[in-house]
């Protein structure tokens, strides 16, 4: 799924249980970023946040707020 960073930490914060009016204080991720949850026996766990691995260095290295 794509979507705007906001989205994303809203959808992350109530998967996981936090306040969704804190999103910003409380999830931060960059633009062009990959996360993942993984949903298992317990509940959703998050994986990846963030991560900008497959952008070459050049971009990856940008500030992306």
């Amino acid at each position: 799924m794509a979507s705007h960073k906001a989205t994303i930490r809203i959808i992350l914060c109530s998967l996981l249980s936090i306040d969704v009016g804190r999103y910003r204080d409380s999830i931060n991720t960059l633009a062009a970023s990959v996360s993942t949850v993984t949903f298992g026996m317990y509940g959703p766990m998050l994986g990846i946040l963030g991560d900008r691995n497959y952008m070459p260095e050049s971009l990856r290295n940008r500030s992306g707020t």
